[in-house]
């Protein structure tokens, strides 16, 4: 998912439409009071919520199947670790997050795209973005995942969360 419609809205959802159990990632906040209320908020429908720092626990869990949420578009904490890409006509530091995850534990990779259809009216599409991640070339899903976001965008971005300073940061060039 990306900071596209009401992300929120899935996370109070997912739980009823998926037989898998809904996991999602967050970073956590520095006010903990705060931290605390939006888990609660996110939590109340079902969704399991997990620490960005604590990722790898959860994938290997043999519990019931779970599906997971991560929401991308957001600018990476390290832009030396980022994947640079035309977006929006600008050269943008994307995260690998989504790709190392589907990568490290063969998970397919699919895109959902929540479009408002009226007040309090969503759609839900799934887009399937790569079926078999292990056998996909380096940043090629961070590729697709990019350009889906960008194509929905163009269409209706009055609907994109445009605060999140994603062009601050600019390409580290080395002289090595």
């Amino acid at each position: 998912m990306s900071h596209y419609g009401n992300w929120e809205w899935g996370t109070q959802v997912a739980s009823s439409i998926y037989q898998h159990t809904p996991v999602t990632f967050y970073t956590p906040m520095s006010n903990k009071y705060i931290d605390q209320y939006v888990k609660r908020l996110r939590m109340r429908q079902g969704m399991i919520l997990t620490s960005i720092y604590e990722t790898k626990f959860i994938f290997r869990s043999k519990e019931r199947p779970k599906a997971y949420f991560l929401v991308s578009d957001q600018r990476p904490g390290n832009v030396r670790k980022a994947l640079w890409v035309d977006f929006l006509n600008h050269d943008t530091p994307c995260s690998r997050g989504i790709e190392n995850y589907a990568k490290l534990f063969d998970l397919p990779v699919i895109y959902l795209d929540v479009q408002r259809v009226n007040r309090g009216y969503y759609t839900v599409k799934m887009h399937e973005l790569c079926v078999n991640p292990i056998l996909s070339e380096p940043g090629e899903i961070t590729l697709l995942y990019m350009k889906m976001l960008e194509d929905i965008i163009i269409k209706k971005p009055e609907y994109w969360l445009w605060s999140h300073h994603r062009w601050k940061k600019t390409r580290v060039i080395s002289n090595i």
